[in-house]
């Protein structure tokens, strides 16, 4: 086994880099917190004020998406679908659990 065959197979068995942080864990969890007691708050904004933070946080899911397939050297358009299906399935859960019917869904 030649030693770019042995750094690939390095690369295809560490897992991804937002798994493999400790600050992840911790971004993610405060997250989650400060959605939990500012959702009363958020629920109550307007569409157009919320919208911004929506467009935000999709864009999050498609960045993580694409930085993940291209850690794994996928090519520039696995990296563009598989962050395009992320942001659709972060969109998609994230109104699974806010009780809200998934515009993907509504067609």
């Amino acid at each position: 086994m030649t030693t770019e065959q042995m750094e690939r197979t390095a690369r295809a068995t560490r897992p991804p880099w937002l798994v493999a942080a400790d600050l992840a864990a911790v971004l993610l969890f405060a997250g989650g917190l400060v959605a939990a007691l500012a959702s009363g708050v958020l629920g109550g904004l307007p569409l157009g004020v919320r919208a911004p933070f929506d467009a935000a946080a999709l864009g999050l899911f498609c960045v993580v998406g694409a930085i993940t397939a291209l850690d794994r050297r996928m090519s520039v358009l696995g990296a563009v679908l598989l962050g395009t299906v992320s942001a659709v399935g972060g969109g998609v859960v994230r109104d699974l659990l806010t009780g809200i019917v998934p515009l993907a869904l509504r067609h």
